[in-house]
């Protein structure tokens, strides 16, 4: 008798236990699993598929069926597919390329020299298990889901119980398609379509156009509001595809609290730009995408798109919770935030030498404005705050130089203070600085690897929080000009330090 099944030879799951995405289930192909669940052996056949070593894949693997085993079309897995990266997206596994595949309905146990037809689009392929094998991309890196992925499963499992209309099956598809990180299968622009795609069918945007007060009573009145439509004066009352989605975005984040004015103000920049670059690529103009940036983000409308879909789907599933509404508040803030606040911050402080910023005993530079001080001490407060681990910045110089005029004002500072000792402020955490520095300028290490040295030990020493030094708030000695506390500023030295070595640092 045919057993049905899809095996996806990247994705593991917990042994001795299945996931749960009703009307389906996965479980480990292992034999165990196997002559529970069809009463026979049945990785022998499965052997053909192999990890990056050339290995079979083996337990490593895992099997998607239905719960009842009965039939499942290629339609019916690929769904099932989209809701399981889905799930891994939301915890931060964006790429699809793991997610691949093979849909079988073959007698267990299926022997392994026994022919058998792999058709596609175009071609047929007649082979077998022992001759055959599937090996996996470069850009292809395991996914584990865990048991604490069923809460997820168990929301997007609804889905199937939805008319297709009315489910965002469709718009995790579309989603899907674009997160390939495999570089050949997709371009720049059929990654923005794919997104754009996706926002048209999980928001539902046609439902945010301009609505008309009623039907004509008559049909010579439809006819002239037709005619209407077409000449300029009126033209522009019509809502383009562009200012419905940025109205559907608005609709559906303003049930939530937390937005900074400075995202609404992005996304409306965005949605213009995603809008534009959907329109070239869907009528033929070729654009270089994967080098244009939404400015003053530094991001692509791709990658914004990716998170703001992301956002969406995290405030779906739990946005009811008050902590995860707010996380992703924080985090939709950060990408609208994140770009203007470091350009701001590199750009004044590289508009003043070090003894503009702490003069110690030396001779002043230019008079730095009240007004500016201020300004800097709001952008390095919220640079603080600010949760990212962005590649927007890595290796920028503008903000190597900021990084590295901040360790020169701290160095100055921290020497300053030892030298006087105060018995009522504690200054373990910066105590290190000069020796630290010291011996980095004899081992004749570079400015960037002394600043990252010593924005490390800061970070460690928790020299960053109030606490450690015990004392108030208030404490003039640590505070730059009157105005920045030290640990803001040695916050904002680490933050602009992470940020340029990049993400991989984290």
């Amino acid at each position: 008798m045919a057993f049905c099944f899809a095996i996806l030879p990247q994705v593991r799951v917990p042994a001795n236990r299945e996931l749960r995405l009703s009307p389906y289930i996965l479980w480990r192909n292992d034999t165990a699993e196997w002559v529970k669940r069809s009463g026979a052996d049945n990785t022998a056949f499965l052997s053909m598929y192999r990890d990056e070593s050339g290995n079979a894949v083996g337990p490593n693997a895992t099997v998607l069926t239905r719960a009842d085993y009965g039939d499942a079309t290629y339609d019916d897995f690929r769904d099932a597919v989209y809701c399981l990266s889905t799930a891994a997206w939301l915890r931060g596994l964006p790429a699809s390329d793991a997610w691949v595949f093979e849909r079988w309905r073959v007698p267990v146990p299926m022997p392994n020299d026994e022919l058998f037809r792999r058709g596609s689009k175009f071609s047929t392929n007649i082979t077998s298990a022992d001759v055959d094998r599937v090996y996996p991309t470069p850009y292809t890196y395991r996914v584990d889901l865990t048991l604490q992925d069923q809460e997820v499963l168990d929301w997007l499992a609804q889905e199937f119980d939805k008319r297709r209309e009315e489910s965002i099956l469709t718009a995790l598809g579309h989603f899907h398609l674009a997160r390939f990180d495999t570089p050949y299968f997709t371009s720049p622009g059929d990654d923005i379509e794919a997104m754009w795609s996706g926002f048209e069918s999980l928001l539902e945007i046609d439902r945010y156009g301009r609505k008309h007060s009623g039907a004509s009573a008559t049909r010579c009145e439809r006819v002239i509001r037709r005619i209407r439509i077409f000449v300029s004066a009126t033209r522009r009352l019509r809502v383009g595809k562009q200012e419905k989605l940025r109205r559907a975005l608005r609709a559906e984040l303003g049930e939530y609290a937390g937005w900074r004015s400075e995202t609404w103000e992005g996304i409306d920049k965005w949605s213009k730009q995603f809008y534009s670059e959907r329109n070239h690529h869907s009528h033929g103009a070729r654009a270089e995408l994967d080098a244009k940036y939404v400015e003053p983000y530094g991001l692509s409308a791709y990658e914004i798109a990716i998170h703001i879909a992301r956002g969406l789907l995290d405030l779906r599933w739990r946005g009811d919770n008050f902590f995860l509404a707010s996380s992703v508040a924080e985090r939709l803030n950060t990408l609208f935030l994140l770009g203007p606040i470091t350009q701001r911050v590199a750009a004044i402080l590289g508009r003043y030498d070090r003894k503009s910023w702490y003069p110690g005993t030396g001779a002043e530079g230019a008079a730095v404005t009240g007004a500016e001080l201020d300004s800097l001490t709001r952008d390095l407060r919220e640079l603080v705050a600010l949760e990212s681990a962005s590649r927007q910045f890595a290796e920028d110089k503008s903000v190597d130089r900021a990084r590295h005029k901040m360790g020169l004002v701290l160095s100055a500072w921290v020497k300053d203070l030892l030298a006087r000792a105060p018995a009522h402020i504690t200054l373990s955490p910066v105590d290190a600085v000069p020796g630290t520095i010291a011996g980095l300028v004899q081992q004749k290490k570079t400015r960037a690897q002394i600043d990252t040295q010593v924005a490390l030990l800061l970070e460690n020493t928790q020299a960053d929080n109030l606490e450690p030094y015990g004392v108030g708030e208030m404490e003039p000695l640590l505070r730059l000009r009157g105005r920045i506390p030290i640990w803001v500023w040695i916050g904002a030295y680490i933050k602009l330090t992470h940020l340029w070595l990049g993400p991989s640092t984290r």
